[in-house]
């Protein structure tokens, strides 16, 4: 059964060692963009790895194309979010300020004295405020050298693929249309958001939502003539058109992905990887060190995406409680939190308190599943479970603390 069901078996540990060995490595274009996302000691360590297989990298041309349309947007991105974060610390600020005032315990309480607390408090923000001042001004800006295409330059020079002609994307585009219908991958999951979208490269005029298919179509024709070697695909695009997914966990490469590049191209084998997997599998596979902190920062990067492309499309929030005798730090909770969580949930922890969002794709009957792990791995107070599609709440008391939301308030406002 395995000969003729292959692509539904993970290879073993001894045949991703082989094609780790031999392969052609595939970079996507959303590798290239979450450079700029990385804090600088992780940018240097996936640099340096794919640098390590540089005679075996290749990138599609729509992988390429799709970075240097996008490269000022994320870099634009990456510069605004200092206005976001010092716009939360005076807002914070702000509210903690309001608060302990209102309870108006200056010259009222013999052992209470906000004052000296308060001022202490503004210097931290302030000063907080003042290097995120500093960190900005070192942050490139869009007019500014990009010195991360100038690496990916040299790096990538001559490993670029051909341009297609008008005729093989309307071909594509007319291959698509059938494809998404049956919801066969890669592609369809773009479909609904970009349906309407085009735009224009050296003459050629590209539908967006057929990107996905573009790619895969260019992987295909590059594999035909490799002369059998196996591919590995690096992407951090998480839709289920080409990730296989079960429960909110990721199993691996669409199986049709797998049987389709195997039975056109006659290649020896056929994997795929996020980076952060990609930087984990590394140091065994490439005798190269890559820091713990680098895998763990494409793991958040990679999360922060999933959130991003979903459009906030949530089915289910949780919020949090946390007893401040045991939850030391939001970074550990958060730690604990992505072991039992399905991979897109959004996790925010502020202070005492905090929310997760459980991604659309979770089906009703694990929503419970979910909010058991989680209890059972945190000293929650309590959480609430509100489901958006149906209506639906569910309220799980994990002690005896009195729970003042009511079940039709939905805790993520």
């Amino acid at each position: 059964m395995r000969e003729q069901f292959s692509a539904f078996y993970k290879p073993d540990e001894a045949a991703l060692a082989n094609m780790w060995k031999s392969c052609v490595f595939v970079v996507d274009a959303n590798v290239l963009l979450n450079l700029y996302r990385y804090q600088p000691k992780s940018r240097d360590d996936l640099l340096k790895v794919l640098e390590k297989v540089k005679e075996r990298l290749w990138v599609p041309h729509q992988a390429a194309m799709e970075y240097q349309r996008n490269r000022l947007r994320v870099i634009n991105d990456q510069r605004q979010s200092f206005g976001t974060v010092k716009t939360q610390i005076q807002e914070s600020y702000h509210e903690l300020d309001t608060r302990l005032k209102k309870l108006n315990l200056s010259g009222r309480h013999a052992q209470i004295d906000l004052v000296p607390f308060l001022a202490q408090t503004k210097k931290l923000f302030d000063r907080f405020e003042s290097k995120l001042d500093e960190l900005e001004q070192k942050q490139p800006g869009i007019h500014d050298h990009d010195q991360v295409r100038q690496q990916l330059d040299d790096l990538l020079g001559g490993v670029i693929g051909d341009a297609p002609d008008q005729g093989v994307v309307d071909d594509t585009a007319k291959e698509g249309r059938e494809r998404y219908k049956h919801l066969m991958p890669p592609g369809y999951k773009d479909e609904a958001e970009k349906k309407n979208e085009f735009y224009t490269f050296d003459g050629v005029r590209y539908p967006a939502m057929f990107g996905d298919l573009i790619l895969w179509r260019q992987i295909i024709a590059k594999a035909k003539d490799a002369d059998g070697k196996p591919f590995i695909l690096i992407t951090d695009d998480q839709k289920e058109d080409w990730w296989l997914k079960v429960g909110g966990q990721t199993i691996g490469p669409q199986p049709e992905l797998v049987s389709e590049i195997m039975r056109e191209a006659k290649i020896a084998g056929f994997h795929m990887y996020n980076v952060a997997r990609f930087l984990a599998f590394a140091p065994q596979m490439l005798d190269v060190q890559v820091k713990k902190s680098s895998i763990e920062d494409a793991q958040e990067i990679s999360r922060q995406n999933a959130v991003k492309s979903r459009d906030t499309r949530w089915a289910a929030s949780i919020s949090l409680r946390f007893d401040s005798r045991i939850v030391e730090s939001s970074s550990a909770v958060r730690e604990v939190l992505r072991n039992v969580l399905p991979l897109g949930s959004s996790i925010v922890i502020f202070g005492h308190s905090g929310l997760i969002r459980i991604p659309e794709e979770v089906s009703g009957t694990e929503f419970a599943t979910i909010a058991q792990a989680v209890k059972n791995t945190l000293p929650l107070v309590q959480a609430m479970l509100k489901v958006r599609k149906t209506g639906q709440s569910y309220k799980i008391v994990f002690d005896s603390t009195n729970d003042d939301t009511p079940d039709d308030e939905d805790p993520s406002n």
